[in-house]
């Protein structure tokens, strides 16, 4: 069963989806295996996916509300990981991760498709790695993060790697 999260206080629209990092993320290089670009135009998304991160410090999240914002965001800073819900303002999660693939630099990045619908066999067509159900439980996305992400730090920790060959 999922363990639920309660909030005692709904912040403006605004101030949720403004693209934002967790604290203490300023200093981390914006490309750093940790970090994750979240797409979601619903502010408590925002604010539970944001409180799930509190619980991985090592990590930086970015959230943006549309798919225009996080194009926009992704070439700016390629992410370790995307998590895109399936609908947005401007365009559909699939047709988001489409154009991101097109990206030379965004190519491999894995994609995570968050909705509450069950799309699984759409999703994986679409060539998402995974498919999480909304509501979210809060065990199994700090696992699946843990899991998405390890290969990505411990290949980035590798000699080889930060000798750039």
């Amino acid at each position: 069963m999922p363990t639920p999260l309660y909030f005692s206080a709904v912040p403006s629209p605004a101030s949720v989806n403004a693209p934002t990092s967790t604290p203490g993320d300023e200093a981390r290089h914006p490309s750093a295996p940790g970090s994750v670009l979240y797409v979601d135009d619903h502010p408590l998304n925002v604010l539970l996916m944001r409180s799930l991160f509190r619980h991985r410090p090592a990590l930086r999240l970015t959230a943006v509300a549309s798919g225009a914002a996080a194009l926009q965001s992704a070439m700016a800073e390629p992410p370790a990981l995307l998590l895109l819900d399936l609908r947005l303002p401007d365009m559909g999660g699939i047709e988001l991760l489409g154009r991101i693939r097109r990206l030379p630099a965004l190519s491999t990045v894995p994609a995570v498709a968050l909705s509450a619908e069950g799309h699984r066999t759409a999703c994986a067509a679409a060539g998402f790695c995974e498919s999480w159900r909304q509501p979210l439980d809060r065990r199994g996305v700090l696992a699946a993060l843990d899991r998405l992400l390890r290969p990505r730090a411990v290949a980035a920790l590798r000699p080889e790697a930060l000798a750039g060959g």
